[in-house]
């Protein structure tokens, strides 16, 4: 922490720091207030006792001694016959005597014999030489020789054994407030992480809501404020679930219905191509682009088919374990790419969860894009990076500005050809098919510069491990 203010510290620590921080500091406060409440009563009801029963043995004491002939033989066996507690002492003042008994503290005694003099009634509790007392003082008068006398006696009970007591009390209590702050952060942090594993669940569920891949409905039993929040979120999911799938229907639909003209257009353009030779030189180039944008057409009616059918049915029952090479190269022969795969033989091996006829539809439209925009594909090559699996897809095409990478996988993005017409081919949806399939094969897909200047298409898998 050093050089960091604590502001910046504090505010660097998660949520659940902050509020166990936080409960265990009002705890151990609260138990410290509990604590010295319960010291300070316990210790007044202790001494309040002592000093009362001092007193009483005081009162005793004097009359005691008032029922004696006041002269110096029988005080002095009255005194003498008085019995003490252990620890304690007993001093008795009686006309200009000084007659002291037991445990005392001689010289303090003595020393501060004005100061007590001084005061007709004396009941506190007192430290003298390391030593805890009661003492007690009560003045009475006397007949000697037919003159009144005030006289006093003081008596001081020990409380050394209560004081140890005290201090046993007291050290309980620290260790107490300190067991009960920690057990009660045990059982907060018990209840936090039952909370924070709810509210993780439902963050994850808001994460995949707003991607529109959540399926899962939050359970919600308790009925607190987390329940609330999930039962809205599945209110949410479902209503956005609807939409969208209310969305692909249409689109869908659209695209389905398009097929059937689209055939009769190809077929019919089929028959003006065939004939073209008998045209003038711009009817035929009218054909050629009318027969090209029927292609695209048909090509885009596909694509859209193709992505709305990854968006509503990619599910992780359709992935299964495949060899990463195998795949690759009878991906490649499908899509009529007879280029040989590069691999290290410790990587011919790998295995990743795929399903394997949409993982072919990436790969064509890899084939079919290098071959539209340079002349097609001059290497594939597969490598590894600890726990995931990359394929390098390489052209010696024109490449793609960096400004533009990220762009290509957009739909409907066909770069600096977007919007173009005539005989182009490009629909701009078969990257972006590209990007939604490989995502759902929990990968990630992205554009970099090949060896020789063209486009490099990179794909990352994650490696596939069987559960032993």
């Amino acid at each position: 922490m050093d050089g960091i203010p604590f502001q910046t510290y504090f505010k660097r620590l998660t949520l659940k720091s902050k509020f166990s921080m936080a409960f265990s500091a009002i705890l151990l406060v609260t138990c410290a207030i509990l604590s010295i409440l319960v010291f300070e009563a316990t210790q007044g009801i202790l001494i309040s006792d002592s000093e009362t029963f001092s007193m009483n043995a005081v009162q005793t004491d004097i009359a005691l001694l008032n029922n004696v002939k006041t002269n110096n033989n029988s005080v002095s066996q009255i005194f003498s016959s008085i019995k003490l507690l252990n620890n304690s002492g007993l001093a008795l003042y009686d006309n200009g005597l000084l007659y002291i008994k037991g445990n005392l503290p001689h010289q303090d005694l003595a020393d501060s014999i004005s100061q007590y003099s001084a005061q007709q009634r004396l009941n506190y509790f007192v430290n003298i030489n390391g030593s805890y007392y009661v003492v007690s003082k009560e003045t009475f008068k006397t007949n000697v020789y037919g003159n009144q006398v005030t006289d006093y006696i003081i008596q001081l009970n020990s409380f050394n054994t209560l004081h140890e007591a005290l201090n046993i009390l007291a050290l309980l209590l620290v260790a107490f407030s300190i067991f009960f702050t920690f057990l009660g952060l045990l059982v907060f942090q018990f209840y936090f992480n039952r909370f924070q594993k709810r509210l993780g669940k439902i963050t994850v569920t808001a994460a995949r809501i707003s991607q529109g891949t959540d399926t899962e409905v939050l359970e919600a039993k308790t009925g607190d404020e987390l329940d609330e929040i999930a039962r809205q979120l599945n209110q949410v999911s479902t209503l956005l679930k609807e939409k969208l799938d209310e969305e692909q229907r249409f689109a869908a639909d659209v695209s389905h219905e398009l097929r059937s003209p689209l055939h009769t257009l190809a077929a019919t353009s089929g028959v003006l191509m065939n004939h073209a030779d008998e045209m003038n030189p711009n009817a035929q180039k009218a054909v050629k682009m009318l027969n090209a944008e029927i292609e695209r057409l048909s090509k885009l009616v596909i694509d859209l088919l193709e992505i709305f059918r990854v968006d509503s049915q990619l599910t992780e029952s359709d992935l299964q374990p495949v060899s990463i090479f195998k795949l690759i190269q009878e991906s490649l022969k499908a899509a009529g790419c007879e280029i040989e795969v590069t691999c290290n033989d410790l990587y011919s091996h790998i295995l990743v969860n795929a399903d394997k006829k949409r993982f072919e539809r990436v790969v064509a439209n890899i084939v079919y894009n290098a071959q539209t925009y340079a002349d097609g594909l001059k290497s594939v090559t597969i490598s590894k990076l600890v726990d995931t699996v990359i394929i390098y897809f390489d052209d010696d095409g024109p490449g793609i500005d960096r400004a533009h990478r990220n762009q290509v996988f957009e739909r409907f993005n066909r770069g600096v050809r977007s919007g173009s017409r005539g005989l182009e081919k490009g629909t701009g949806l078969g990257l972006a098919l590209v990007a939604k399939i490989v995502s759902g094969h929990k990968g990630k897909v992205s554009i970099d510069s090949s060896i020789s200047g063209g486009a490099r298409i990179i794909i990352e898998l994650p490696i596939f491990i069987p559960k032993s």
